[in-house]
């Protein structure tokens, strides 16, 4: 690991408000947790440069003391999960200053059972958040706290899904929705949201997408504003995947399903395109007979799975387009932030590919050739025309000798392509030489076999050339394992799991987001929480690559 990393877990670094720090530096970061099981899943910037992250924890943080117990007290600073070690989990979401040396406000946002929030967006009025809860009707001590519930929720074990707003203090919610289904399994929100903003910022739609096994799934009821031929109502296969638009009230105004005859998992961002007015998502697909519009890239399902991206249209949910990303082994699109639109207007996607001919642009990619022949996971990272109607204009492989996965994507304003993720590769080919850590963990805690390092690796899809399109890699990640083994949450991966990322365009950091079960994760001096206060904590990192 990094060798100037000094004990306790801190690294030096210049603060985001002070002097130009040098190439591959953590320029802040932070653990965020307590004394239980805590990740951050996602991360985003507000309006003013502070940074808002989601999660899940299991700690109660109103018993903490400093940071959370520093905060002035907020109506959801309630942890409603019982005694501290309860096997649930409640959502957060958290305010943190831009140089990630306090805690601005933070708020539960849970019942007695498991809730996770997955990701939070700010406009200049609000701050939406969308997540998952499987606490609606299994307690009358402490229920989810739902203003409306659209569909029926299935057996007490199915999550649903649940999208919230917020003040930008969050001291106020000012509505919390749910959709819910009433088939055995999940409805998820691992597709994520968006809002759609006018020219002063304003919002003018939240739109989330994810999964649903339910038929029931309440597609009609959530449309009021547009005719439904317009768009699909009717599931098909095991699941589905499914696209809402909601006012900024988090009124409904349309919902349809996208699917075929076998399983879909939409498991990345849905991301809005102002010059074309349209919204995609993207995941992966079981179906040989999904709809993919007029002219896809590719028609064709691969292997038992490939990954897909769909575009429709924003304001009146009609699809537009679809295509089948991937080669003949399994591919997926996903699983996190990882569908993002590039500078010019191009959608750029990552994902998992076990796949020996998944499309890799040859005169650029820096790994032309599966690490593995197909047997562990390569992260892809490609670059699409929105119209998904020609081969990536970029594609590559980014792996190692062991398994790879991509959780989160963002883009520089040059139009660079920036991936985290996790991996439990020590050859993973990174840039070695201005990498802030350039080896891999050993923290192998008590699954040898399963310990990872996150990364972040960047990308050039305008070079020209293989050597020049590589342009930073980095692990990011501790050495000493924290998680106690046979602990009901440690199991593997033990090590560090990078989760969202964002470009900061005001000081061109990256901000990172994800889990660690190390105890000297490289945190900054003067960082809100500096050291480990749990088995699995979350992190957040800014980072000049």
């Amino acid at each position: 690991m990094c060798a100037s990393c000094g004990g306790g877990g801190t690294h030096s670094a210049s603060d985001p408000s002070g002097g130009a720090a040098p190439h591959g530096e953590n320029v802040a970061a932070t653990y965020f947790g307590a004394f239980e099981h805590d990740r951050v899943q996602g991360v985003s910037l507000m309006p003013d440069g502070r940074v808002l992250i989601a999660g899940e924890t299991h700690s109660r943080f109103d018993l903490a003391g400093a940071p959370f117990s520093d905060v002035p007290a907020s109506a959801h600073h309630v942890w409603a999960n019982g005694a501290a070690g309860s096997s649930g989990s409640d959502g957060f979401v958290a305010i943190l200053s831009a140089d990630l040396r306090r805690l601005e406000q933070w708020a539960y946002i849970g019942g007695c059972d498991g809730d996770r929030a997955y990701y939070a967006q700010a406009d200049r009025d609000s701050i939406y958040v969308v997540g998952i809860t499987k606490s609606l009707g299994v307690c009358s001590s402490a229920p989810f706290p739902a203003d409306v519930i659209y569909g029926s929720s299935g057996p007490g074990d199915d999550f649903d899904v649940f999208v919230a707003r917020f003040d930008t203090s969050l001291q106020v919610r000012h509505h919390l929705a749910v959709f819910a289904g009433s088939s055995l399994g999940e409805e998820s929100a691992r597709g994520s949201m968006t809002l759609i903003t006018d020219e002063s910022g304003e919002t003018v739609a939240v739109c989330l997408s994810g999964t649903t096994v339910s038929a029931d799934f309440p597609v009609a009821a959530l449309t009021t504003v547009q005719p439904s031929a317009q768009l699909d109502h009717s599931h098909s296969g095991p699941s589905d995947a499914f696209l809402i638009r909601l006012d900024a009230a988090l009124a409904p105004q349309w919902a349809t399903f996208f699917g075929g005859a076998g399983e879909e998992y939409a498991a990345a961002n849905v991301r809005y395109h102002a010059g074309l007015d349209a919204l995609f998502i993207g995941g992966f697909t079981t179906s040989s007979d999904l709809p993919l519009g007029a002219a896809p890239y590719d028609d064709t399902l691969g292997g038992a799975r490939d990954g897909f991206v769909a575009r429709f249209d924003a304001a009146r949910g009609a699809l537009l387009a679809a295509t089948y990303l991937g080669g003949s082994l399994d591919d997926f699109v996903g699983f996190n932030d990882d569908l993002e639109l590039t500078p010019s207007g191009a959608l750029a996607v990552a994902g998992s590919t076990h796949s020996l001919d998944f499309p890799v642009s040859l005169a650029n990619a820096p790994q032309t050739t599966h690490s593995t022949l197909g047997l562990d996971a390569d992260v892809f990272v490609s670059v699409l025309d929105p119209s998904l109607s020609s081969a990536p204009s970029f594609s590559t492989y980014l792996g190692g000798a062991g398994n790879e996965e991509a959780s989160g994507l963002c883009c520089d304003s040059a139009g660079r392509v920036f991936v985290s993720g996790e991996s439990q590769s020590a050859d993973l080919e990174i840039s070695a030489a201005s990498a802030f850590d350039g080896s891999f963990t050993t923290a192998h805690g008590a699954n040898a076999s399963g310990y990872a390092d996150a990364f972040l690796i960047g990308l050039d899809p305008a070079s020209a050339s293989s050597a020049a399109c590589l342009v930073y890699g980095t692990f990011l990640g501790g050495d000493l394992s924290i998680a106690t083994p046979g602990s009901l949450h440690s199991a593997p991966p033990h090590g560090t799991r990078g989760r969202g990322l964002v470009f900061d365009a005001l000081t061109g950091h990256l901000i990172v987001c994800g889990q660690t079960t190390t105890s000297d994760f490289p945190t900054t001096a003067g960082a809100l929480q500096v050291g480990d206060a749990g088995e699995e904590e979350g992190f957040v990192a800014r980072h000049l690559p």
